[in-house]
C-alpha cells in the first residue's frame, strides 16, 4: 500500500524551533497511526540553525526550498510532492501560498490531484491601495476555489475576511500551546536575573511581538508607561 503524506511547505527559519516546529511535531504520531507522514519543507535560512541538526538526526524527511522566482519555487515543491507522494500542498506564512498553487496546476496537468491548504499564522490588515485591493480578490476571491485556509484566531478571521476571504472555505484553528515548555524553564529566574543584569527586587513584564502594531507591542508599552508614572507618585 503505497503511503500518502502531507508536504508542510514553510517560510521558516528562525534561530529557535518554538511553538511552530513543535506542533508539527506532535502531529507526527498521530498521522503515523493513520498511516500518513509528515514531509518538512524549510526556507534557506534554516540552514544555518541548530534545530534543523538536530530534525536531521531524528530521520525526518526534510527539503530546502531554494530562494528564487515563484515558478522555480513551484516546481520544486512539483518534483518533492511527487518523489514523496504528497497528497496535501500544506503552505504557512504566505509566502509560498501562490507557488502551492502553481504547484497544484502542475501536478494536475500529469493527472495528479493534490489539496491545498493555506495556514495563515500573522494575518494582515485589508489595504487601502487599488492594487491591493485588486491582489486581495485575485488571491482570496478567486484562487480560494482551490486552496482551503486556516487561520489561527477569531481576530485573524476577521482581517481575513475583511481583505475578501471566503468564510466556507476558512477554518478556524487555534495554535496549540505546550503549557510544559512555558512553565518549565530551563534556566532558573534568579540566574536570569543576574545575566541580564536586572535586580532581584525588580518588577518584570516580558512580551513578545514579531510585528509591534499588529501584535500590540505599542499598547502594552503606553499601558506600562501609565503604570509606571501612577507607582512613582505613589
Amino acid at each position: 500500500m503505497v503511503q500518502h503524506s502531507i508536504l508542510q511547505i514553510t517560510d521558516y527559519g528562525a534561530p529557535y524551533p518554538g511553538n511552530f516546529l513543535a506542533s508539527l511535531q506532535a502531529l507526527d504520531p498521530l498521522l503515523r497511526l493513520k498511516g500518513w507522514r509528515q514531509i518538512y519543507m524549510f526556507s534557506e535560512r534554516a540552514q544555518e540553525r541548530e534545530w534543523l541538526a538536530k530534525l536531521h538526526k531524528q530521520g525526518l524527511s526534510i527539503y530546502i526550498l531554494p530562494e528564487s522566482t515563484l515558478l522555480d519555487r513551484a516546481l520544486y515543491i512539483r518534483d518533492v510532492a511527487r518523489k514523496e507522494n504528497a497528497s496535501i500542498l500544506h503552505a504557512h506564512f504566505t509566502r509560498n501560498d501562490l507557488a502551492a498553487i502553481v504547484a497544484f496546476l502542475l501536478l494536475l496537468l500529469t493527472g495528479r490531484k493534490v489539496r491545498v491548504v493555506w495556514h495563515v499564522h500573522s494575518p494582515w490588515l485589508a489595504g487601502k491601495s487599488a492594487m491591493r485591493r485588486i491582489k486581495d480578490f485575485i488571491k482570496y476571491r478567486m484562487l480560494t476555489r482551490i486552496a482551503n485556509v486556516i487561520v489561527v484566531s477569531k481576530g485573524g478571521m476577521q482581517s481575513m475576511k475583511e481583505r475578501g476571504l471566503p468564510i466556507k472555505r476558512t477554518e478556524v484553528i487555534f495554535n496549540g500551546i505546550d503549557i510544559e515548555r512555558a512553565t518549565t524553564p530551563v534556566t532558573s529566574r534568579e540566574t536570569m536575573r543576574r545575566q541580564l543584569g536586572i535586580d532581584a527586587d525588580a518588577k518584570v513584564i516580558l512580551m513578545f511581538g514579531r510585528d509591534a502594531v499588529i501584535k500590540g507591542v505599542d499598547v502594552a508599552l503606553l499601558a506600562f508607561a501609565d503604570i509606571a508614572v501612577v507607582s512613582h507618585a505613589v
